[in-house]
């Protein structure tokens, strides 16, 4: 990288976000253009779902798992190299799909999955929600978990989400996944959309979560709880629409999860192929999962706010069966 171009990028990086600079500085040294690497990569667990709907929660409960390594963070970046002119994370299979991306994706991920030392891989990148095909043309063996929870509990989530302050320590490990010659054009663009935010007087970042291709046209005419809604009613359409086999994803729904997790823990076990009976496993099923936030969403809404949630999903809640 030239000298200007490290100028530009501390520039806006600074004004954007003055910890993820510093940060991105002291640690540059790290960030490797990622090498082709032989590790196996066999059956990976791919967790998709809206954003908040308990995809974080699935993936932890995974990882205590003797049998599977953990990927501890997103990776939205890595899952758009090659194609990172696309702004979206709709990624078409049959016009998005590359030998040449398949093959970095899967070379990172093995990378990580040594590092586990475990069998396989899970990987929970929430924009993957919208790109299913996509994944599986790039993991063709993987096993994906699609977890579905109540648009207005998500919603409800992913409003404190989209006007949280971003953690330093997270966005540095995502930039690890980054490419070394995309991270200061990632990092301008991260900064503008801080900036945006900031100046556009909407009390929020521009955007949070995955993007479909309307996402700036949906922010000029909705609400943010609008906004939200629209987010989840994309991601639940577009995994619901993805045409992988049958045989290679298992939908379940977060409320059922709460309710009775070892009973769904089972199925999932068997599902993946794995131990059901593993003790760390076990034991962080039956005392980290349970229903307690379930229905905080009532608590969440005003009737007003209600009524923008239904006009923009309730066509898909009524279909999923959360309202009559």
């Amino acid at each position: 990288m030239t000298s200007p171009s490290w100028r530009k990028f501390l520039l806006w990086a600074i004004l954007s976000e003055r910890n993820f600079c510093v940060l991105v500085l002291q640690n540059k040294g790290k960030f490797t253009e990622g090498k082709a690497i032989g590790s196996n990569l066999s059956n990976p667990v791919i967790i998709v779902g809206a954003a908040r709907s308990g995809t974080t929660m699935m993936r932890d409960a995974l990882s205590r798992h003797p049998d599977l390594g953990l990927v501890p963070y997103e990776m939205n970046g890595l899952w758009h190299y090659g194609i990172s002119n696309i702004k979206h994370d709709m990624l078409d299979a049959q016009v998005h799909f590359t030998p040449e991306n398949a093959q970095y994706i899967r070379s990172e991920l093995a990378r990580i999955l040594a590092s586990t030392g475990k069998k396989r891989l899970i990987e929970k990148t929430a924009a993957n929600v919208m790109r299913i095909d996509f994944v599986h043309a790039v993991l063709p063996d993987a096993k994906i978990v699609h977890i579905v929870r109540d648009g207005r509990a998500v919603v409800a989530s992913a409003l404190i989400r989209w006007q949280a302050k971003p953690e330093a320590g997270y966005l540095m490990k995502k930039a690890g996944t980054i490419p070394l010659s995309r991270l200061p054009k990632m990092a301008l663009e991260y900064g503008l959309n801080r900036i945006k935010g900031a100046v556009s007087g909407r009390g929020h970042t521009m955007s949070w979560g995955p993007v479909w291709p309307e996402l700036a046209s949906d922010m000029d005419v909705l609400p943010l709880v609008g906004v939200c809604a629209k987010q989840w009613q994309v991601s639940v359409k577009s995994a619901f629409a993805s045409r992988i086999p049958a045989e290679q994803i298992m939908q379940i729904r977060y409320e059922d999860v709460v309710a009775d997790p070892e009973n769904v823990f089972n199925s999932i076990a068997s599902f993946l192929d794995i131990d059901p009976t593993a003790p760390d496993f076990q034991q962080h099923i039956c005392t980290q999962i349970n229903d307690g936030s379930a229905d905080k969403w009532r608590e969440a809404f005003s009737s007003e706010e209600l009524k923008i949630i239904y006009s923009v999903a309730g066509e898909v809640l009524q279909e999923l069966g959360y309202v009559s």
